[in-house]
């Protein structure tokens, strides 16, 4: 999984995660591994509840996390296991959108289609930029 997670937050092209549904424990960082992330306002919990499951993160997980999300909400949804709904989890940043079901698909393709029309090369440097360290720090821990 940590290997998927790098991968994914080191493509050379934007990624946007449709989240339609739950989005619990290693999907929950799966869609925290995409660039921007689309989520059903109404129903469905983004959660990370290994604490309720008694299990820690790993050190991947750890710094997944801790790239993509603010102290407070980090805290949060690592050591309460919260499960936060698609408007909270807008208003927290750990979704960028949040939307009717019907309008998840189409939203997340329409952020992925506006941001494909950026020069990838540039997209590309730009991400090694912003998350680089989060990269180096998944690939240490694979």
């Amino acid at each position: 999984m940590i290997a998927l997670f790098a991968r994914v937050a080191a493509l050379d092209v934007p990624t946007v995660a449709a989240i339609n549904g739950h989005a619990f424990a290693a999907g929950g960082m799966l869609a925290l591994a995409h660039d921007f992330r689309v989520m059903r306002a109404d129903r469905g919990f983004f959660c990370l509840n290994e604490v309720d499951i008694g299990l820690p993160l790993h050190p991947g997980m750890i710094a997944l996390v801790k790239h993509r999300l603010g102290q407070t909400t980090l805290r949060d949804v690592v050591l309460t296991g919260a499960r936060i709904g698609g408007t909270e989890a807008r208003e927290r940043g750990i979704a960028d959108e949040a939307v009717p079901a019907s309008e998840v698909l189409p939203a997340a393709i329409a952020r992925a289609t506006t941001l494909a029309q950026k020069d990838r090369g540039t997209y590309a440097a730009l991400k090694r930029g912003i998350y680089g360290d989060l990269v180096s720090a998944l690939d240490r821990a694979c």
